[in-house]
């Protein structure tokens, strides 16, 4: 999956409801999100996630554009990745061995595949440049057929450090 990081809500939210219907497509939408939330703008990062992520684990909020907050757990991974910026990155096309740099206009995401658990409920599986195994994550479809992210907690597990500090000891 490739495409250009998105920064306007309005834009994101449109963009990402005609691809709502593919897994693949939304958990590559989630991961800009999660690199917004992470490197851009907080507050945006929340609100495009949220557009994404079950509303089971989110609570409601009229201050925000979507809606909707973190709800606790949502909150505890995104922080997670937020302390470190290059967890997001490395699912987005960036790789420790180039610490961590990719261009924004060329955002990439590497799918391994899909793994089918029901009519409705699947797990995408993810390569990072930052792992050395892929990361599973559970998608569910919705009433409306659009996949939304019900569990992501291996996407927040950190990353190995870029090369240059690996290296300097």
């Amino acid at each position: 999956m490739k495409g250009e990081l998105i920064t306007d809500f309005k834009k994101f939210k449109v963009t990402r409801e005609k691809h709502a219907s593919d897994p693949i497509d939304s958990l590559f939408y989630f991961l800009m999100a999660a690199h917004v939330y992470s490197s851009v703008d907080k507050d945006l990062g929340e609100a495009m996630a949220t557009l994404i992520l079950s509303k089971k684990h989110n609570v409601k909020a009229v201050d925000s554009p979507s809606g909707l907050k973190f709800g606790k757990t949502n909150k505890y991974l995104f922080e997670h990745m937020r302390e470190d910026p290059n967890i997001a990155r490395s699912y987005l096309g960036a790789n420790y061995q180039d610490d961590y740099k990719f261009d924004e206009k060329k955002l990439i995401m590497h799918s391994e595949g899909i793994v089918p658990e029901d009519d409705k409920h699947l797990k995408v599986i993810v390569r990072s440049g930052g792992k050395d195994y892929p990361s599973p994550v559970s998608l569910a479809k919705n009433k409306s057929g659009q996949w939304k992210i019900t569990e992501f907690s291996s996407l927040a597990t950190g990353c190995k450090k870029p090369a240059s500090i690996e290296d300097d000891f």
